[in-house]
């Protein structure tokens, strides 16, 4: 059985659920995880095929996923 503590610093020790959809992602599409990270800060736009890619593993359609590209 595990302490109070042990149970804090296992838990502590996962990523959190954003690091974990950050990874996901960058796998689903071959990319790094910075260059997630810079589609989420709305610094680069992911190129058309990796629109096409999230818009399928999503299963949300690429205008919704990516509103300012499709203004």
């Amino acid at each position: 059985m595990e302490s109070f503590y042990e149970i804090y610093e296992r838990l502590k020790a996962e990523p959190t659920p954003g690091a974990k959809f950050v990874s996901v992602i960058a796998q689903v599409c071959n990319r790094k995880e910075s260059t997630v990270r810079k589609w989420l800060a709305r610094e680069t736009n992911p190129d058309t095929n990796v629109q096409i890619i999230l818009e399928k593993y999503l299963e949300t359609p690429k205008e919704t996923l990516f509103p300012d590209i499709f203004k």
